[in-house]
């Protein structure tokens, strides 16, 4: 029996030690015996030998893929040509790659300038990042992987510049696929333009620029993916990361020239392209070269074609179909600045290569246009139109990379002479003719809006009428409608057994339809605060607005007296039924509930930013934040919301609405209410998920233990560098210091006094997931409750939930 378990115990250990995800001074790596591992087994790092080839790397790689995928190679440009290869960490406290018949000479090493240090370890993470730690320095990292890509580009690096060390990410493809080498191809940034561009060597090979007009930072999500950007005085770099963390996805530089986003196929057991680039027939950098546009959907003809006003440099080369050598603009030689000269507006373009051009923000088309007609060295314009303003766009030198889309695109306008623009300028030289076109057109123009006016009037009038008339009710065409019978039926007659919940809107009860799906169902009570105005504002905007972080709306129910949302169901129900709960708030470790606060974050970073329309939820809480059966967590209730159009930025009203505590001051107190007002109520719903302590919502009178007014304790301990002793005790088990630290930080910059010192949304997130420079945050707002009088509340016509209080009308102060 002592031998067996002797035989079990050596069998075991050789296995445990493999499992380690750290070397410390007196350990070190030998090839062939074991490697490390990430602490979930994500990443694995050891010696490899790619391809067809014998020479030995120390590389990292996916460890649970069937496929050996490596990301990253310490010693790529000198392999060791044997198996004798040993990972340690010197005396001097740097990693030290040596070969063991010569150990006097690193074949690669981390070069830190350190002090003598005996307490340095290095650390594999679960994001891929190799990083060599300090331990008598608070575990400052000394150098990490992250900083010195090869040519593969994982979520959460960064590719750019940090100014402050002068260290440049960028990635560089390997020389073969047997050969990790720095190869000829690199994907780096041109700092002076914002642009990423994949080279050839020296020369631009594909440019990315979508990115360098933009208001930074700028984060932008696209098929499961958010890309962010950002330009401080510390560093200029962009970055991404998955919507879905166990996705398991890279974005590489091959041997070919090819930069490719891939993503791991489990059902195939095979990498699937997301996306790659150059790919196409104009995707090369320059294709047509200078002052020429090129046109992929040209069938049958060259793709190539000049710009108005411009015509082939050499038309020999030209008409055989080459565009090496670009176009020149007719005018060359006899200047017609000032002389009747316009624009001609080209739609559906890419924005031509930016290095040279001239950014001026918040400057609307026509000043654009105006700027850049006084200027004769400027030959076109771009005008941005973005919700945060508008930019232009000038360039004063031959335009570089354009490209044609189909659809979308940006409208580029060219400077052309007076025969070939739409607008040009006038002069005292115009024509009669003209001016009675202008003057037809004017009329035209008036009988148009008139008749508009009309049709508004008309149409608020119907609307009023519709309201007046409960019978009478809006039926989006593409939303499912379910008889009452049915609803009745999934129910149980609205059973008490079934009742999930209910709110100032009315009762939510849980259902199941025939074909077995589970849903929720909406009731609006007859005496609710809320009526019709609410329930279509809802079924308006959640037919439109589609995100996997907020919950989905599968049809409803008008019939006589009865009008009733149906819902996905969330099995999990409400947020604050976990957090608030001295049974269940253990379910949520610190990892769960970062990320039910990114889903959050991203949520409303779609209402606010990526959507089709600019949304305003109003009344973000934690009981409007519902959690799915994995306990994702998904926005819901939005009979409040407000639409933006255009470019508006804020809006004010008289009937305000909310729950108390959640809400800005500047919303409380004068119906001021912006993207900044769910930016406050996001701040105190993070600083809850982290602290467990309820805002719980009560009279003004009787909120001496409320969240909002221990927000000066926890600035003050943040400021002492004790914040997290605000940290649920039930979580601190799991908690990352650093992540929590951050989250408290971000929770604070979110609930200052003054709208503009909060930070947006898309900031936010990039703040929740890149690990950038916070700035500090003022004294958090107070005057939500010190500022409050039994006045404030006259006119209150109160809606309450079952344990909190919505306001749905305060008068304005």
């Amino acid at each position: 029996m002592l031998l067996q378990g002797t035989l079990l115990l050596f069998l075991l250990l050789p296995f445990c030690s493999s499992t380690r995800d750290t070397i410390t001074q007196n350990q070190s790596i030998k090839d062939g015996e074991y490697s490390l591992f990430s602490k979930e087994m994500k990443f694995e790092l050891g010696f490899f030998s790619p391809g067809n080839t014998t020479n030995r790397y120390v590389g990292i790689w996916y460890a649970k893929l069937p496929e050996k995928t490596v990301v990253w190679v310490a010693n790529r440009n000198n392999p060791i040509n044997d198996t004798s290869g040993i990972l340690t960490i010197d005396r001097y406290g740097n990693l030290l790659l040596y070969a063991h018949h010569n150990n006097e000479i690193p074949i690669w090493h981390t070069n830190v300038s350190v002090q003598l240090s005996k307490n340095s370890s290095a650390q594999l993470l679960d994001t891929g990042n190799f990083i060599l730690i300090q331990e008598e320095n608070n575990k400052n990292i000394l150098w990490q992987s992250f900083d010195h890509l090869t040519d593969t580009f994982l979520p959460h690096m960064k590719l750019g510049l940090n100014r402050r060390t002068g260290l440049n990410w960028y990635l560089t493809s390997w020389k073969s696929l047997d050969d990790p080498e720095s190869g000829e191809y690199s994907y780096r940034l041109d700092v002076n333009s914002s642009q990423f561009f994949l080279y050839r060597g020296s020369t631009r090979y594909w440019r990315n620029g979508d990115w360098p007009w933009k208001k930074v930072p700028f984060i932008v999500s696209f098929d499961m993916y958010t890309y962010s950007f950002w330009d401080n005085e510390d560093e200029i770099c962009g970055t991404y990361f998955s919507d879905d963390a166990n996705k398991i996805t890279r974005v590489v530089v091959n041997d070919s020239g090819s930069l490719q986003h891939l993503e791991w196929n489990v059902a195939d057991s095979q990498w699937k392209e997301v996306w790659s680039a150059p790919k196409y027939q104009c995707d090369p950098y320059g294709h047509c070269s200078a002052n020429s546009k090129c046109s992929p959907d040209n069938v049958n003809k060259f793709e190539c074609e000049c710009l108005p006003g411009y015509e082939p440099k050499s038309p020999t080369v030209w008409y055989q179909r080459n565009g090496s050598d670009g176009c020149k603009s007719k005018a060359v030689g006899s200047s017609h600045c000032g002389n009747r000269e316009g624009f001609l507006k080209m739609t559906n373009m890419n924005v031509p290569d930016t290095s040279g051009a001239r950014l001026g923000e918040n400057m609307s088309e026509t000043e654009c246009k105006n700027a850049c007609l006084r200027d004769c060295s400027c030959v076109a314009f771009v005008s941005i139109e973005a919700k945060e303003g508008s930019s232009c766009l000038a360039w004063h030198e031959d335009l570089m990379d354009i490209l044609e889309y189909t659809e979308s695109g940006y409208n580029l306008s060219v400077r052309v002479t007076d025969d070939l623009a739409e607008n040009p300028r006038t002069s005292k030289g115009v024509t009669r003719k003209r001016i009675m076109h202008a003057v037809i057109f004017s009329f035209a123009g008036l009988a148009l809006l008139l008749g508009m006016i009309f049709a508004y009037w008309w149409l608020k009038k119907k609307r009023k009428l519709r309201y007046e008339h409960e019978e009478t009710r809006t039926e989006p065409a593409d939303l499912p409608f379910y008889h009452l019978s049915t609803i009745i039926a999934a129910t149980d007659n609205f059973s008490p057994a079934n009742k999930l919940g209910e709110g100032g809107f009315g009762s939510v009860h849980m259902g199941r339809l025939s074909n077995g799906q589970n849903i929720a169902v909406k009731r609006l009570s007859k005496s609710s605060g809320q009526g019709v105005v609410e329930f279509e504002t809802e079924v308006m905007l959640m037919t439109k607005l589609q995100h996997r972080n907020l919950v989905k709306l599968l049809g409803c129910c008008i019939q006589g007296e009865e009008k009733m949302l149906i819902y996905e169901y969330m099995p999990n129900k409400s947020l604050d039924s976990f957090i608030f709960d001295q049974a269940k708030r253990s379910l949520l470790d610190w990892r769960k509930r970062f990320d039910i606060i990114i889903g959050i974050a991203r949520g409303l970073l779609y209402l606010h930013q990526d959507s089709r329309l600019r949304i305003i939820h109003r009344d973000l809480k934690a009981s409007n934040v519902l959690l799915d059966v994995e306990m994702n967590s998904k926005i819901s209730d939005f009979g409040m919301a407000r639409i933006f159009n255009g470019d508006k930025i804020q809006d004010k009203t008289n009937r305000v609405v909310g729950t108390f505590g959640y809400m800005s001051p500047e919303y409380a107190l004068f119906g001021k209410f912006s993207t900044k007002s769910d930016v406050f109520s996001f701040g105190v719903l993070l600083l809850e998920i982290v602290s467990g302590m309820k805002n719980n919502g009560c009279c003004p009178e009787n909120a001496s233990m409320n969240l909002i007014e221990h927000m000066i304790q926890v600035w003050n301990l943040w400021r002492e560098e004790r914040a997290l002793e605000i940290v649920d005790s039930c979580i601190k088990p799991s908690y990352i210091p650093d992540e929590t630290l951050r989250c408290i930080q971000i929770g604070l910059l979110c609930v200052q006094e003054r709208d503009k010192d909060r930070p947006t949304m898309s900031a936010v997130v990039l703040m929740l997931n890149c690990e950038i420079a916070l700035p500090s945050p003022k004294e958090p707002a107070y005057v939500l409750r010190r500022n409050y009088k039994d006045t404030d509340l006259i006119g209150t016509q109160g809606s309450y939930s079952e344990n909190e209080m919505n306001i749905t009308e305060i008068v304005a102060r």
